[in-house]
């Protein structure tokens, strides 16, 4: 006896339209480029600045009890301008860039991506089979 046969509908694929999107073009300036950088580096060198000057402070000389924000006494600091701020901030953040703890750091970001990147590709092709698999049934089972 033979099997009864089932008639199955056709299935469409179904049809995803992306609109294109197109970002306007940015233009930095030439003076934002050479300028960003140095305000980066002036608060880093403010930042480094106060650390430095706050160890000078000993905590036990501090009674904070009865002690008015205004009371407070910081050491003498010649407060710098700005250009040496911007060369103070320069010169930690070229120091720490060229520690062995930084240069490891970064190497395992870029082991990181590049292993991203891979598992990215192997989906791309794994879900581009699925599709042709997807697509191959359909049409077995439209027909």
């Amino acid at each position: 006896m033979a099997a009864p046969k089932i008639k199955v509908p056709h299935v469409k694929k179904p049809q995803l339209k992306v609109p294109d999107v197109k970002l306007p073009e940015v233009k930095i300036p030439a003076q934002l480029r050479t300028e960003a950088p140095t305000v980066v580096f002036a608060a880093v060198g403010a930042a480094d600045l106060a650390v430095e000057t706050l160890r000078g402070i000993k905590l036990s000389d501090l009674k904070l009890g009865d002690v008015k924000l205004n009371d407070l006494r910081l050491p003498d600091v010649k407060l710098p301008v700005y250009a040496d701020l911007a060369t103070r901030g320069k010169d930690l953040v070229a120091k720490i860039r060229k520690q062995q703890a930084t240069q490891d750091l970064e190497a395992q970001v870029k082991s990181t991506k590049s292993r991203a990147k891979a598992t990215a590709t192997s989906a791309k092709k794994t879900a581009g089979a699925a599709k042709k698999a997807a697509a191959a049934t359909a049409e077995k089972v439209g027909h």
